[in-house]
């Protein structure tokens, strides 16, 4: 089967693959399926600021490249400021 190949996305077709998967676990096949470790309120803050920060950190970024190509695009020298 090709991976690649869209396939339709409906409850019928999840369910199945669901069902698949508990009857795999069930007949003894442990590793099926996996336990999911559901993060703590204060982990997910943790996570959210985390996020967040990457965000701003490449928005920064992208600013700053934004910048340096108008003034070169203007013929002027980026300055030692920038980045």
């Amino acid at each position: 089967m090709n991976r690649r190949k869209r396939r339709a996305k409906t409850d019928k077709v999840d369910v199945k693959a669901l069902l698949r998967l508990l009857q795999r676990y069930l007949n003894g096949e442990r590793k099926a399926v996996s336990v999911v470790k559901i993060p703590t309120p204060d982990e997910e803050d943790q996570r959210r600021f985390n996020r967040e920060r990457e965000r701003l950190i490449k928005e920064h970024s992208a600013h700053i490249a934004r910048i340096k190509s108008l003034l070169i695009q203007h013929g002027q020298k980026p300055g030692i400021a920038l980045r």
